[in-house]
C-alpha cells in the first residue's frame, strides 16, 4: 500500500495483485459469484490486497509492483474467501477446503512478514530480489547424477 496526499489528506492506494478474470479462471466455481458484477469482485480482491500489504509491508514496498503468480494466487484464495463469508459458507457444514486455504495463505503471510520466507522475483525493502524457483532433489540411484544425495534444480 502506498500513500500520497491530496489537498493536505493523506490517502492509501490498494491495488490488487489479481484480476477479475483471475479470480473467475482461479478462485470459485462460476455459480458462486454469478450474482456479483465485476466491480463487486474487484472490491473483494482490493480489501484482499489491503490484507497482504499489511502483512508484505515489513519486507517489501507496498503495493509490490512486480507481477508474481504467488502473489496472484494468495489475492485470489483470500478474495474468494471473503466472498464465500459474505454469501453465508460455514465450513463447519462439510466443506473445508476454502477454509484451509485461506488458513494456510494466512500462515504464509506470516512467515513473509516475519521474513522466514520470501516472495521469488520481488524486491524487498533493502534491494535485495530473491531470483529463481523451487528446487527439486532425486535420489543418485535413478542415476540422474550429482553427489551428496540428489541433483538440485534451479
Amino acid at each position: 500500500m502506498s500513500s500520497n496526499t491530496f489537498g493536505g489528506f493523506v490517502y492509501c492506494i490498494v491495488m490488487s495483485y489479481a484480476t477479475v478474470q483471475q479470480l473467475k479462471d482461479l478462485g470459485l466455481p462460476a455459480d458462486s459469484i454469478s450474482e456479483l458484477d465485476d466491480v463487486q469482485i474487484e472490491e473483494f480482491l482490493d480489501a484482499a490486497a489491503g490484507v497482504m500489504d499489511a502483512f508484505l509491508a515489513s519486507q517489501y514496498e507496498t503495493p509490490v509492483r512486480t507481477s508474481s503468480s504467488f502473489l496472484v494466487r494468495i489475492n485470489v484464495d483470500l478474495a474468494a474467501c471473503d466472498i464465500l463469508n459474505w454469501r453465508g459458507y460455514n465450513p463447519e457444514d462439510g466443506d473445508e477446503v476454502y477454509k484451509e486455504r485461506c488458513d494456510r495463505w494466512m500462515k504464509t503471510l506470516m512467515e513473509i512478514r516475519d521474513g522466514s520466507l520470501s516472495v521469488p522475483n520481488v524486491e524487498d525493502v533493502n534491494g535485495t530480489v530473491e531470483i529463481g524457483a523451487a528446487k527439486a532433489y532425486t535420489k543418485p540411484r535413478r542415476g540422474w547424477g550429482g553427489t551428496g544425495g540428489g541433483v538440485g534444480i534451479i
